[in-house]
This record gives C-alpha cells, sequence and structure tokens, in this order.
C-alpha cells in the first residue's frame, strides 16, 4: 500500500508514541521520530498535516494520517484483523 516507513511526531516521554513506535517496529517498519517538543520544523509539519493538532503522536504512513494512537485501527488496517 504506501511501503514500509511510518512517521511519527511526538514528544519525549510520551507511552503512547512508544507504543505506536513498538507496535510498527515489532511489524518491520522503518520508523522516522520527529519530536515535535524540540523541534520547531517538525511541529510545523505535524501542524501542515493536522492544523491545530496539539495531541501526539501524530502517525503518518504515506498519505494517511491519524491522530494519537489507536492500536486496533492499525491493526484493522494493516493485518486485517
Amino acid at each position: 500500500m504506501f511501503g514500509k516507513t511510518v512517521r511519527i511526531f511526538h514528544v519525549y516521554g510520551c507511552a503512547r508514541c512508544r507504543a505506536a513506535g513498538e507496535y510498527f517496529s515489532l511489524r518491520g517498519y522503518e520508523i522516522e521520530w520527529l519530536d515535535v517538543g524540540v523541534s520547531m520544523t517538525a511541529k510545523r509539519e505535524m501542524l501542515n498535516l493536522v492544523p491545530g493538532n496539539r495531541e501526539v503522536p501524530v502517525v503518518q504512513w504515506g498519505e494517511m494520517v491519524k491522530v494519537g494512537w489507536d492500536h486496533d485501527f492499525w491493526k484493522e488496517l494493516l493485518e486485517g484483523s
């Protein structure tokens, strides 16, 4: 569908962000971490994807962007169950 790289906009210490990264890592996806707490470039990029959003993680896989961590959503999409 979109390839094997997932971008995760996060802040340091975020447990949901870490859970998202672990989920994709365990399934062989390469993770590009973008820390919106320290990088204004990453923050601007996240806000361009989801204007007005202040929640992390924001997961981008290809053209798909999902705010927040929703294990069941990704499991259904990627694994079909």
